[in-house]
């Protein structure tokens, strides 16, 4: 009960951040999201253990995908720019022994990078698709990725 409150108490907190106001709508509305959020989450972690990141990776994976958007943003309009032949790429990311939730933030990082796209996670699995400029660039990116999210996950 105590780590509930905890939690209901970072959510409100951060709800407050977010609006930036104290007015008392958004306050009972912050209380509200507050509660359910922090009902289900205890819900969801009696029924099946889920290991959080520790705060180092954590923070290494905030400051590696901040870097690596604002990368892959000027790269790809450099390469809008330049108006090269494309073409669209499928690759699957293997990964060995994951966390679901390490295979969740994986997925969301390579989403949230300009070019590749997650579709589908299945058995240790990411399959990405992705905007290939140069031939077997696809490969590059793919080794990229196991590299940054070994170095990242610290395996």
């Amino acid at each position: 009960m105590k780590d509930m409150i905890k939690l209901f108490t970072v959510l409100n907190i951060f709800w407050l951040l977010l609006t930036n106001s104290l007015y008392w709508i958004d306050i009972v509305i912050g209380l509200i999201f507050s509660s359910v959020v922090s009902y289900f989450s205890f819900k969801l972690l009696q029924k099946r253990k889920i290991v959080l990141p520790s705060i180092n990776i954590v923070i290494k994976y905030i400051v590696v995908l901040i870097y690596e958007i604002f990368i892959s943003s000027f790269y790809h309009i450099l390469r809008i720019i330049s108006n090269n032949e494309e073409n669209i790429v499928v690759f699957e990311l293997d990964f060995e022994k994951r966390d679901t939730l390490e295979l969740v933030m994986i997925a969301n990082f390579i989403t949230l990078t300009p070019g590749t796209v997650s579709i589908k996670i299945s058995n240790n699995t990411i399959k990405v698709v992705t905007i290939e400029s140069e031939v077997g660039s696809s490969e590059k990116t793919k080794k990229k990725l196991l590299d940054l999210f070994n170095m990242i996950f610290e395996r």
